[in-house]
């Protein structure tokens, strides 16, 4: 196991993967390490749907399309946002799981709903939020330039 701080280094976001193939026991395991993560409510209420094909334009062996369980719950008119807030919280793990399975991940936010929910045959209730193209990468690449602390960091003035 890698120390969490080194994992959090390591998280880059690749877009070329090799054609190895990347085992169902070895996403079945990501997704249940994943799945340890916060959740409001302790509502779990995300799904993810494991695709060989592609989801989204990038070559990766495997597509996890991260979805928002919106059925109804016991928080009304909140539960929407807490099931989007769920599963963008599973995508982060499943993305910080990989590093550390050895694998490399991207994030995509920018994909047509419709299109997704068509080719998943996804139901209303299940609203994709990312499609995680992960497998092994194919190119060693650096962290991109990051904002300071003091950039992150807001203090409200005196």
């Amino acid at each position: 196991m890698t120390d969490l701080r080194e994992v959090i280094k390591n998280r880059h976001s690749i877009r070329e993967f090799k054609k190895t193939d990347v085992s169902n026991e070895t996403i079945g395991e990501n997704i249940k390490l994943a799945s340890l993560a916060p959740s409001a409510g302790n509502l779990q209420s995300y799904r993810v749907v494991v695709s060989r094909e592609q989801i989204v334009d990038i070559n990766s062996p495997v597509q996890l399309a991260v979805c928002a369980d919106l059925t109804p719950n016991r928080y009304g008119r909140q539960a929407e946002w807490y099931a989007i807030q769920n599963a963008k919280i599973l995508a982060a793990y499943i993305q910080l799981v990989a590093v550390d399975m050895g694998l490399a991940t991207v994030w995509v936010g920018a994909f047509k709903e419709g299109k997704v929910r068509n080719l998943l045959g996804l139901p209303d209730y299940l609203k994709p939020i990312a499609i995680i193209p992960i497998g092994y990468s194919d190119v060693v690449k650096g962290r991109g330039r990051r904002k300071s602390l003091e950039q992150i960091i807001w203090q409200k003035s005196q």
